[in-house]
């Protein structure tokens, strides 16, 4: 259905990289539709929206490439492997997200978000006792550092209390948090796996996630109502099909195709991407310090997964 190693051809990289470069600009976009969006609606009804489309989308792909709507090749370890993570990467990861942009803006929440691979280094030792190596001990504290830059810069616009700021940050660290465990759950689950039926898969597992918990909470007619406004709609709809359609396909294809390491290290430029694409789209520019704490943590995060 996407032949991604003529594209990567085209501009010099393997398709395992070039996957993951895409993925993070997609997501560096649609994160500013995201948050835009937010802004009249609950961040949690906006990442159902999103989840739900996302999988009626996979689902009419796969019925013109397949004839089926989803991908039966699939096994019952698979099947619940992507469902819970989607469950912990989107359902739950990806509405922290939301909420964090909210708080701190797209660029620092999607920074705050982008230290996943921390966390999946921070995993490994508890779970697999993979100690970490001293280079990356640096990178660790290479990452905290350009965040610290960020955060700590009192000079860009978005002036915040001192526990507003402490919720934002919270709730971007726990977005990477299950990021990184979701991450994991689905590097065994694509061993063998088409990447198009497995993120179809993964979204399920986060709308259905999503849906309980709006039901359970007697919200669902309230998020429906919210969604279905003019300025709210169409982005949504369009992000839906950028970012958790084709971004989310991406990723897991670079995922399956690169070193974990390396994908999760491109896959976190997003950050980068969103420099330029704050200050044209949504008027915000980056002070120096934010821009150098950016690069600072992206430095460190080259240097944690080496």
């Amino acid at each position: 259905m996407i032949d991604l190693s003529v594209t990567a051809s085209i501009v010099g990289l393997d398709p395992g990289p070039a996957a993951a470069l895409g993925a993070a600009f997609l997501w560096a976009f649609t994160s500013i539709l995201f948050t835009a969006a937010g802004r009249n609606v609950a961040p949690a009804a906006t990442n159902l929206f999103k989840t739900v489309a996302a999988t009626l989308l996979f689902a009419v792909a796969l019925f013109f490439r397949d004839g089926l709507p989803f991908d039966p090749h699939l096994d019952g370890q698979q099947l619940m492997l992507l469902a819970l993570s989607g469950v912990v990467g989107l359902g739950i990861g990806d509405s922290f997200l939301f909420a964090a942009y909210q708080i701190l803006g797209t660029r620092r929440g999607m920074l705050v978000q982008s230290t996943h691979p921390v966390f999946g280094t921070v995993l490994a030792l508890f779970f697999f006792q993979e100690l970490p190596t001293l280079l990356q001990f640096v990178g660790i504290a290479v990452v905290l550092g350009g965040i610290v830059l960020v955060l700590g810069d009192g000079h860009h616009r978005r002036k915040l209390e001192p526990g507003r700021r402490r919720r934002g940050l919270i709730l971007g660290l726990m977005a990477g948090a299950c990021q990184a465990i979701g991450a994991l759950l689905a590097k065994e689950a694509l061993i063998g796996a088409d990447a198009f039926g497995a993120t179809q898969i993964r979204v399920a597992g986060g709308a259905i996630s999503l849906l309980i918990f709006a039901l359970l909470r007697g919200e669902l007619r309230a998020w429906i109502r919210g969604l279905m406004q003019p300025s709210v709609l169409w982005r949504v709809s369009a992000a839906s099909v950028l970012g958790p359609f084709l971004a989310v396909f991406l990723m897991l294809y670079s995922i399956q195709n690169a070193p974990i390491g390396v994908a999760l290290t491109l896959l976190a430029t997003a950050p980068i991407w969103l420099l330029p694409m704050g200050a044209l789209l949504q008027k915000d520019h980056p002070t120096v310090h934010e821009t150098l704490g950016v690069l600072v943590a992206i430095s460190g995060i080259a240097l944690l997964l080496r």
